[in-house]
């Protein structure tokens, strides 16, 4: 029988060290600030701009950093060493994410990435336009730009690859000529690794309505209990209750930037 090699332990860091996609070279007309264009140059300028400043860039939720509210981070892009960079004509970032935003992305409560960006912005001390900046970027399920793509639930594809791998190893050792009790370990392997999978999951979505205010901190254990046991009553419980979005405050649609015209990247 032809063996396969089975990837069984999952990556801790289900979506820690992955290039996200922020920016696409283009035109757009449709933003409410006005037409704009991205390209290597306005990459170049926010790559040169970001290491001047020195400063980690925030990622938060839904652009609550620009209206001056309480804006917990998300998660943050490095300047040492710099967590940006040009890669044919796109532009990426390597986020360093919380524990809580993880937690957000693996539930599928956030889905897409919206970069700030300004494209005349005045240095503080020389007073000079430097050009464009990387000012934040967003979690958000609006984005302006749908060519970025979703951020990827590793999480979930690793899941669905064990359970890929226990059952074709399943129809594999019943096919062979392999001892019993062997058949038995092999398979017994596989479905605690998936059974921890699927905890990890379910820990994910249990902490990320704790945050949401959806379940209180006193429930977390039955919650857990009841998502491994009976999902589909969790899933019915998690829709029957009132979500509290992340940091207190709905994201108003009405909000505008003020001052130098800033392009952010969601629809507004």
């Amino acid at each position: 029988m032809k063996k396969r090699l089975l990837a069984l332990k999952l990556n801790e860091n289900t979506i820690q060290e992955e290039w996200l996609k922020i920016g696409v070279t283009g035109h757009w007309k449709g933003h409410y600030a006005g037409e704009f264009e991205l390209d290597n140059t306005s990459y170049q300028q926010m790559l040169d701009n970001a290491i001047k400043r020195g400063l980690d860039i925030v990622v938060d939720y839904e652009h609550e950093t620009l209206w001056g509210g309480k804006a917990p981070a998300g998660g943050w892009i490095s300047i040492d060493p710099l967590g940006l960079k040009i890669d044919g004509e796109d532009f990426y970032a390597k986020i360093e994410w919380t524990q809580a935003a993880v937690a957000h992305i693996e539930a599928r409560e956030y889905r897409y990435l919206s970069p700030v960006f300004v494209p005349n912005t005045i240095d503080p001390v020389t007073g000079n336009n430097v050009g464009w900046t990387l000012h934040s970027i967003a979690l958000t399920n609006t984005p302006f730009l749908s060519e970025l793509g979703a951020i990827t639930n590793k999480q979930k594809e690793q899941t669905m690859g064990l359970q890929e791998d226990l059952d074709k190893t399943k129809l594999d050792l019943s096919a062979a000529q392999v001892d019993s009790a062997a058949k038995d370990t092999k398979i017994s392997d596989l479905e605690k690794q998936l059974e921890e999978a699927n905890k990890e999951q379910v820990e994910a979505m249990v902490n990320s309505a704790v945050s949401d205010g959806k379940i209180a901190a006193s429930q977390k254990e039955w919650a857990i209990a009841l998502a491994l046991s009976d999902r589909k009553s969790f899933d019915d419980f998690l829709v029957s209750v009132t979500s509290t979005p992340p940091g207190g405050q709905m994201f108003d649609n009405n909000n505008k930037p003020t001052g130098t015209p800033t392009i952010i990247l969601s629809k507004i």
